[in-house]
């Protein structure tokens, strides 16, 4: 059954989850939420700009983001670092452990935030927006 574009039914399913997936319709923007280009920038998430540096949440350059995590990926398996131990250790470990995976340092930038704890996770989130293009970027800031 056909149903017309903002009728009670397409309004009550956008808010009922599929049942098998139990994931909400996404129901497109209408008219009235897209900006005006000429008076309002905005980015593809709808904050501005500036905002959206702010909550980026890491400091990778946009090379290192576009690098897929292969569809396989697993995750690592060594112990997460909690600050009380030698960085440079830690650092030792993950790059062995993402040797047998992967030689593509643009991933190794990736996954590092996964092999941190609470304190130095947060470390990791205050790192400035764009300041890590490469795995010895991430190096030299972690050991510092």
């Amino acid at each position: 059954m056909l149903q017309k574009i903002g009728s009670p039914e397409q309004e009550e399913q956008s808010r009922t989850p599929h049942p098998t997936t139990n994931q909400f319709r996404a129901i497109p923007p209408g008219p009235s939420t897209q900006p005006n280009p000429q008076t309002h920038q905005t980015s593809w998430n709808g904050l501005d700009p500036t905002e959206e540096e702010e909550q980026r949440g890491h400091p990778f350059t946009d090379e290192i983001i576009d690098v897929p995590l292969p569809s396989v990926w697993k995750g690592l398996t060594i112990k997460l670092y909690d600050g009380s131990t030698d960085p440079e250790e830690h650092l030792n470990v993950f790059k062995t452990q993402m040797t047998l995976y992967t030689t593509d340092k643009a991933l190794w930038c990736k996954v590092f935030p996964t092999s941190l704890q609470e304190g130095p996770l947060g470390w990791f989130t205050q790192l400035s927006t764009n300041s890590v293009g490469s795995f010895k970027d991430l190096m030299t800031k972690f050991i510092i």
